[in-house]
């Protein structure tokens, strides 16, 4: 009866136990991290009055009597289930995604304790703790390598107060782009680069003149150039003026109202022009201009009688036989009985020849080619060939044909052929030979070349070069006035705008009208040759330098000629944090053999910074270029980086890579036939910056930060896991403690093992489920009832045995 007493009471207290257990779940219901307990419920050791017997013989086994003596609680156990996370606005704030537990410290790392409560902070003087003030612990960044070594023994993790960010100075420059390789650019173009009037030199000093002169004389001096092989007795350049026009490593600049510096005296590849709505001219080889510089005509020729009444009468009916500019005109036996006949067959093939006749004083005959229309060689000039079997333009007795018609060779146009291959021009009187050119300079150089000296002002006839040399030497000697060609004032220049440029100024010597005309040049494909298109484009670029110049008139121009271009500017930063601007600009410049692009670069810094060293040129410029492959990815480019010197007191010689994308991965600059853009640039410097904020990733790495817009980790936070995490031994504040059954900490990085992910700027809700909760209350108090009612009856059925005694 006794029995039963005692094991209700054990049945009240082991529920009242198993309340105050659930008790405290309820209580912690909105505790960060929290995670419900469970009370389990064990019987105690039983009375066994019999034990168990086995079968013998006859009689069966028997099993054992036991009598209950009550339960107790003999364990409780943590549920470490997952927790809800919820959002917070503080960006300290870090909840567990999975397994783990974060490891914080009362006394400086020597005692550990474990938490799923993430709700951190920074203290006074930057620790980084719990609402408890125990610091929080992890690896903290290294200053010198400025990385975080997560396998170094943790430590106190400290972020101070008011911490600074240095300044970096730029080490690399990248920019990824794409540079239009089409013939349609539209306003994405600069003009072609300005070109003086000296072929080889640059007036550097801007005297009007490369030579050095006798100070007394004013003569040019004429001894060979140093350090070279010239023609003999070629004059001297002053000092610096020397220039390849051509060459690209040789840079001369000028400083525009900007205060920029623009290249300037060199040539661009003519295959790869523009006109100034952003129109390739598309040069091939072979293609070019016919340029006239005057009118071919010849001396007058006196046919027929002078006599007032018989004014250009033949003395007896004629015929005409001559060639002229190849193609032949014959008249029909004793056709020919005035000048007016000589001239209307000679007009009648002027479509063929572009030769006008013209009549003149009743028997006087001119022969004039103005040069102005149709395309093809044997248009232009005058070649005039008489075809008699005496002596040329008489007539011996008893020939018809007709007298006072000579030969003549009138060169005042010559041929101008573009060849994407450079190649040398030689100088002849003889418009057969075309003027190559390749670059803007060729073509600039050639045109001055032959308007001073290869155009046949006077009309004299030549029979051939030499003899055009040799009147050109004596006119120059100045002993055969009568014969003087030379035109040595007339100048061809590129201005800045892109324009080709005609003076003809008046000196008082060798002064000459200059009436240009240009037209296209065409050519008949035969066996050996492709036939050759007019280049409108071209035509139509330089035309507008086409009419009469008379001596001293206003200059004359061209329409622009453009470059593809594309300009970016980059920011990059000294030792001292200090801000610069980086300007690069690209031009196309010209075709590579295999069908690619080439590009020059100009990449310069505002004064008073240097990025050249080099002596020449200025300080604050250096050029360069790119090339790119047939498939628009790059092949090549220079520089690989530049030198950089603020002086502002920062560290000089700062070195920055270059880095422009390289091979078939196209992660860098392009060319392909679509808009030049510059799509992005980076680089690795910056100011100095303080700390303003601090952010959490997913690997709990602590990222500061800064007032300069950058930020790196400070810190990271470690984690803990167990074996068995319900061995852990809860210590209040929502910290447990490492026990025997726990197992030890294995230590690592969050996201790595069995250690779950850090969720920034969250918190891990207590696990407790309400409804389980309450609903197990109803169960242990019913459980503790029902004892309470086992004690009544026992109490009861004592009663009743001791009122038997009565």
């Amino acid at each position: 009866m006794m029995r039963s007493l005692w094991s209700g009471v054990s049945g009240l207290q082991a529920h009242q136990i198993a309340m105050d257990v659930e008790g405290n779940n309820i209580s912690n219901v909105n505790t960060v991290g929290y995670k419900y307990n469970r009370a389990n419920f064990a019987d105690m050791l039983s009375q066994t009055p019999r034990v168990a017997t086995a079968p013998q013989g006859a009689l069966g086994g028997q099993n054992g009597m036991q009598i209950g003596l009550g339960t107790g609680i003999n364990s409780t156990t943590r549920i470490f289930s997952q927790g809800t996370l919820q959002s917070t606005d503080k960006n300290t704030d870090m909840a567990i995604q999975g397994n783990g537990f974060f490891i914080v410290s009362p006394d400086g790392g020597k005692t550990r304790l474990y938490t799923r409560n993430g709700d951190f902070l920074r203290d006074k003087v930057g620790n980084f703790v719990n609402n408890s003030g125990y610091i929080v612990q992890g690896w903290s960044r290294d200053d010198e390598t400025g990385e975080i070594d997560s396998t170094a023994p943790i430590r106190d993790i400290v972020i101070k107060e008011g911490l600074t960010m240095p300044a970096r100075a730029t080490t690399f420059l990248k920019v990824k782009g794409n540079l239009d390789s089409g013939n349609d650019i539209g306003n994405q173009s600069s003009p072609v680069y300005a070109l003086d009037q000296f072929h080889l030199a640059y007036d550097e000093n801007g005297n009007d003149r490369v030579y050095q002169v006798d100070p007394v004389t004013g003569a040019v001096i004429t001894a060979p150039i140093p350090g070279t092989q010239p023609p003999q007795n070629a004059p001297v350049y002053e000092p610096g003026e020397e220039h390849v026009e051509n060459d690209v490593n040789q840079n001369k600049f000028y400083t525009n109202a900007k205060n920029q510096q623009v290249i300037t005296d060199r040539g661009v590849n003519m295959g790869v022009i523009f006109d100034e709505q952003g129109n390739g001219v598309s040069l091939r080889d072979g293609q070019g201009l016919w340029i006239s510089y005057a009118n071919a005509e010849t001396k007058p020729m006196t046919i027929g009688s002078a006599d007032p009444n018989t004014m250009g009468q033949l003395q007896q009916a004629s015929t005409l036989d001559i060639n002229l500019n190849g193609t032949r005109i014959r008249s029909v036996a004793g056709e020919v009985t005035h000048i007016s006949d000589v001239a209307r067959l000679i007009n009648e093939k002027q479509s063929e020849t572009g030769v006008q006749a013209v009549v003149s004083a009743g028997n006087q005959l001119t022969l004039i080619n103005y040069n102005n229309s149709n395309t093809t060689a044997k248009t232009k000039n005058i070649h005039l060939q008489v075809n008699t079997n005496g002596t040329q333009g008489l007539n011996p007795a008893g020939s018809n044909s007709v007298q006072g018609i000579t030969g003549q060779n009138i060169i005042t146009a010559y041929q101008y052929t573009y060849s994407s291959s450079p190649i040398a021009t030689t100088y002849q009187y003889d418009d057969s030979i075309a003027r190559r050119f390749t670059t803007t300079e060729d073509l600039r150089a050639a045109m001055m070349e032959d308007a001073q000296k290869w155009t046949n002002y006077n009309h004299e006839t030549y029979t051939d070069t030499n003899a055009f040399v040799a009147s050109q030497a004596a006119s120059a000697a100045g002993t055969t006035e009568a014969t003087k060609n030379l035109n040595d004032g007339v100048v061809f220049t590129v201005t800045k705008d892109g324009r080709y440029q005609l003076e003809n100024p008046k000196s008082g010597t060798d002064d000459r009208t200059i009436n240009l005309s240009i037209t296209g040049l065409t050519k008949e494909g035969d066996g050996a040759n492709q036939a050759i298109s007019e280049n409108q484009r071209l035509k139509n670029m330089l035309s507008p330098l086409s009419g009469s110049l008379s001596p001293g008139q206003a200059i004359r121009t061209s329409g622009k000629m453009m470059m593809a271009s594309h300009g970016s500017t980059v920011e990059i930063y000294d030792s001292l944090g200090s801000k610069h601007e980086i300007s690069l600009q690209w031009r196309k410049v010209g075709m590579t053999t295999d069908g690619g692009t080439e590009w020059s670069l100009l990449i310069q810094v505002p004064e008073p910074a240097e990025i050249n060293f080099s002596g020449v040129g200025p300080k604050n410029a250096v050029t360069g270029s790119m090339r790119f492959n047939a498939d628009g990815s790059l092949a090549s480019f220079y520089p690989a980086g530049i030198t950089f010197t603020a002086n502002n007191g920062s560290l000089p010689g700062q070195n920055i890579q270059l880095d422009f994308g390289m091979g078939t991965d196209f992660n860098g600059m392009t060319s392909f036939d679509k808009d030049s853009t510059t799509q992005s640039t980076s680089q690795d410097g910056y100011d100095g910056g303080i700390l303003k904020d601090l952010k959490v990733d997913e690997n709990g790495v602590i990222i500061g930060a800064f007032s300069n817009g950058n930020s790196y980790g400070l810190a990271q936070v470690a984690m803990a896991t167990f074996t068995n995490n319900e061995g852990l031994e809860a210590q209040g504040d929502n910290v447990f403690k490492e026990t025997a059954n726990s197992g030890q900490a294995v230590i690592g990085t969050a996201g790595t093992g069995d250690r779950g992910k850090i969720a920034a700027a969250k918190l891990e809700a207590s696990n407790v489920d309400l409804s389980r909760s309450l609903t197990e209350l109803i169960v242990i108090q019913r459980g503790f009832q029902a004892n309470s009612k086992t004690i009544t009856t026992s109490d009861e059925m004592l009663n009743t045995l001791l009122q038997l005694k009565n």
